[in-house]
């Protein structure tokens, strides 16, 4: 396989995906791209059918599982940044109703799809659904509801084009999309880098700045070169990230419960569950005391700091 992991937007997906498999962790968000997502990624897809040009389409950043950093085929990834990107292209391999979803088939002859949630995931089934061409049912949350509402945007689209043009469609996502792909190594923190990529445009919340500033607590965490206690230290260091992942994994789940809205806001939620649980002088912290609260707490030196 040619090496191309340091050259700019030179993968298509066909490269992506080819003998690897993806999963979304359960932590993350779920699906939120609207109406003004997918009538852009359409036109832009219109665009490059057209004209038959690539389409620099953006990153895609993955984590090895099991380890591995190096770009090589047969391997299982977590999705670290690009999982809208990957969620939009399977719903519309799905409306496209072509003999195969490439996102849907197993990988290696085995259990691992291309692409998935996590087996834990809420959405997991819902968009299983979806991508498998059957009736997704009604949604249990907003995410759900989003999913549904990308199915229902792209078959719109699609339900007057006969065959040549949907396979002229998935030719071009294909081949004509292309992506940064980068597999992190070991030596980066996925929150970090997750927070980094992220925190560009839309600023993160408060919700996802606290989970990564404990994920990196975490992993600071020294054994000070006790060999005996370091292996110990690993394991304990793995069930915090674990419990940590699970804590955060429920809040999004139940902060978008409810189908019929947007999720409940985090920066709110964040400032309301400090107000409730610290008992402040002022009665209600505000979204940028509520910050300033969590940075003092939360700090390498927070034992200076006033709780």
């Amino acid at each position: 396989m040619k090496e191309k992991s340091t050259e700019f937007g030179n993968w298509t997906l066909s490269e992506i995906i080819e003998g690897r498999y993806f999963r979304v962790p359960d932590y993350q968000r779920g699906y939120a791209w609207g109406e003004r997502q997918l009538a852009e990624f359409w036109e832009d897809l219109g665009s490059v059918v057209s004209s038959g040009a690539r389409h620099y389409t953006g990153a895609i950043t993955v984590e090895a599982l099991g380890g591995a950093s190096e770009i090589t085929p047969r391997k299982g990834f977590s999705v670290v940044d690009g999982q809208q990107r990957l969620t939009t292209v399977a719903i519309l391999f799905s409306a496209l109703k072509l003999e195969s979803n490439p996102l849907l088939v197993k990988a290696e002859g085995g259990d691992n799809y291309v692409f998935s949630y996590g087996a834990n995931n809420d959405d997991q089934q819902f968009l299983r659904r979806i991508l498998s061409g059957n009736e997704p049912g009604a949604p249990e949350n907003s995410h759900q509801r989003n999913l549904g509402n990308a199915l229902g945007f792209f078959q719109s689209k699609v339900e007057r084009l006969d065959a040549d043009q949907r396979r002229k469609i998935a030719d071009a996502v294909m081949s004509q999309l292309t992506f940064d792909f980068r597999i992190l190594g070991s030596e980066y923190s996925a929150g970090m880098v997750f927070e980094t990529m992220n925190n560009r445009g839309k600023p993160l919340t408060l919700l996802e700045k606290l989970k990564n500033r404990l994920m990196y607590l975490v992993n600071t965490l020294s054994a000070n070169g006790d060999e005996e206690a370091a292996e110990v230290l690993e394991d304990e260091k793995a069930a915090l990230g674990d419990e940590i992942n699970e804590a955060w994994g429920r809040i999004y789940r139940l902060l978008a419960s409810n189908p019929q809205v947007e999720p409940l806001d985090e920066d709110e939620y964040v400032a309301a569950h400090l107000s409730v649980y610290r008992a402040p002088k002022e009665s209600v912290y505000s979204r940028a005391v509520a910050e300033s609260r969590l940075f003092k707490m939360f700090c390498t030196d927070a034992e200076r700091h006033p709780k």
